[in-house]
């Protein structure tokens, strides 16, 4: 989901969740780009979710999420992107991202 908040510092948010919907704390999220990575770790901002975990973000550049060992991409070519303009913003603006990492649900 494009979060588009022209207050807020450009971020990507790692939701991951069980079956359940609950947030699962302690998993490791790698984010990835061509100059360097990041980690980080679910569960150490509680007030935002045990399975939340954030990354600051920049325009114009492809990022890659993988869980666990810096391995496989869950996503990848993960870009920032403009948001639509909306009143009183005369200006585009480059919006965050909020990936949502939990089971499918079965039938």
């Amino acid at each position: 989901m494009k979060l588009c908040d022209p207050e807020e510092p450009l971020h990507i948010e790692v939701i991951v969740q069980d079956e359940n919907g609950e947030g699962v704390p302690g998993v490791v999220v790698w984010l990835t780009w061509a100059q360097g990575a990041d980690r980080a770790v679910t569960g150490l901002k509680p007030n935002e979710g045990y399975g939340y975990v954030d990354f600051d973000a920049e325009v114009n550049t492809a990022y890659s999420i993988s869980l666990g060992q810096l391995g496989m991409p869950i996503v990848s070519g993960l870009e920032l992107e403009y948001c639509p303009m909306e009143d009183g913003y005369w200006e585009p603006y480059a919006g965050s991202w909020q990936l949502l990492l939990a089971p499918e649900e079965s039938d």
